[in-house]
């Protein structure tokens, strides 16, 4: 969600989801993005160039990381791994960490990254 609430907005928080947020290109959370535990992974998402309804221009939101994390589960499905649990760990070993511990509130495990 793009709320700025310290609650990860449905259904991204269904723990079958993986909940994704949005970041800028110098590593900083998304102004706007909600932050939660359920916050998993984080990727581009801040001045992403994109069609609209009218040409093509800058937005950002996590509904512009998410396809990003959607197009390297994919990845990892075409490895082999079709279990949730195998994509989360694949995502899980090649993402750059951002923030404090091994997973924070705001970035997740942190950036993915697009090795499989």
């Amino acid at each position: 969600g793009n709320d700025r609430r310290p609650v990860v907005a449905w259904p991204a928080a269904a723990p079958e989801v993986i909940a994704v947020t949005a970041i800028d290109a110098a590593r900083r959370r998304f102004n706007r993005a909600n932050t939660g535990v359920e916050l998993e992974f984080s990727a581009p998402g801040v001045d992403v160039y994109a069609a609209r309804s009218r040409g093509a221009g800058y937005v950002s939101g996590t509904s512009f990381a998410a396809p990003i994390v959607t197009a390297l589960a994919a990845r990892h499905m075409a490895a082999g791994r079709g279990s949730a649990a195998a994509i989360r760990s694949g995502l899980r070993a090649s993402v750059e960490p951002l923030g404090p511990g091994a997973r924070n509130t705001d970035f997740g495990y942190g950036l993915v990254q697009g090795g499989c």
